[in-house]
C-alpha cells in the first residue's frame, strides 16, 4: 500500500511535469507561428530525404515482419 509520502511524492512528480510540459509548448508557441506539425516531420525542411527517411525503415521492415 501507498502511504501518504508516496502519495505525495508521485503527485507533486505528475504535476512538476505536466508543468515542464505545458511551460515548454506555450513557450514555443509564442516564439513560433509557423506550422509546428510540418517543422516536427520535416525537420524543418533543413535535412536531405535520407536523413529523414532512414529512421522510418525500421518501422517499414517491422510491419511485414509480424
Amino acid at each position: 500500500m501507498l502511504n501518504n509520502l508516496d502519495l505525495g511524492i508521485s503527485i507533486f512528480y505528475i504535476l512538476g511535469i505536466l508543468a515542464v510540459g505545458l511551460w515548454a509548448g506555450i513557450s514555443h508557441r509564442r516564439k513560433s507561428k509557423s506550422n509546428a506539425a510540418g517543422d516536427y516531420f520535416l525537420a524543418g525542411k533543413s535535412l536531405k530525404w535520407p536523413a529523414i527517411g532512414w529512421p522510418y525503415l525500421p518501422l517499414i521492415y517491422q510491419r511485414y515482419t509480424w
